[in-house]
This record gives structure tokens, sequence and C-alpha cells, in this order.
């Protein structure tokens, strides 16, 4: 990705949280989802055509893989999110994954190791860091 050409968003999950991350990534500028995938293969390509998604695939390397994916929201179910988590971290894109980050402590420091080890961002989607209770509380 340039300066002068938009952020392409791969998505990992097809569910009702991927459908929010389209409505949402659609309006800011500069930002395209290219990419989805799902294991339910029915499932994947009538979202990707609902939501006008380029490409669809049954298997999340398939997303990571393209060169038109910078960045991948992973939004599939948690027992996932840390195979595919450092999948895409390996390959260079960048990632936000929905909470819960992973189910276990192993996995976890799986996935820190691998965005240490890269070059791309990783981030977790605590939906409420800018709340006004939650800042209040932590400046607490």
């Amino acid at each position: 990705m340039s300066a002068n050409q938009p952020l392409c968003i791969g998505l990992i999950g097809a569910g009702s949280m991927a459908r929010a991350h389209v409505y949402a990534l659609r309006a800011i500028e500069d930002v395209e989802v290219t990419a989805i995938c799902d294991p339910d293969e029915d499932r994947v390509r009538q979202v990707a055509s609902d939501l006008r998604i380029p490409f669809a695939a049954a298997h999340h390397d398939e997303v990571i893989a393209r060169d038109d994916v910078d960045a991948v929201v992973v939004s599939s179910p948690d027992f996932a999110h840390a195979e595919q988590s450092v999948a895409a971290l390996h390959a260079g894109k960048h990632v936000l994954c929905e909470k819960p980050m992973v189910p276990s402590l192993d996995e976890c420091r799986a996935v820190v190791e691998a965005a240490d080890a890269s070059d791309a961002r990783f981030m977790i989607g605590q939906v409420c860091r800018f709340s006004p209770g939650f800042i209040m509380g932590k400046k607490l």
C-alpha cells in the first residue's frame, strides 16, 4: 500500500460482526474491503454477494495470501483467533482481532510473539476503550 492507494481489508469470518465491520470500514475514506472468508461456503458466497465483496473463499490462507489485502479483521469464532492472527502477522498483514483475543495464555503468547516478530500492527477490538466511563475508570 502506498500513500496514493486505498487500504485494502480482508475479513476472516462472515458472521454478523463481519457485516458490522464492512459497514464501518466503508464509511472510512480510502479503505476498501477486497476479500472475505468463512468455512461455511454458502454463507461466505452469500455475504460476499450481499456486501459486494469481490473475493470469497473458504479458508483464511486464501485471503491472507492475496496481494490486494493489506490488513485483516479477524471476526471468526474465538478458538480460531490465534491461528488466523499468527498466519496473517507472519504474512506481514496488519490485524484487528475481535475480542477475546484468544482463549488461552499459550495462544496469547504465540500471537504476541508473532506480532513482535512482524512489521505489521496487531490490535484487539476492545469496543469500550473510548467509552467515557471506561476512560474515567482508567484514570482513577
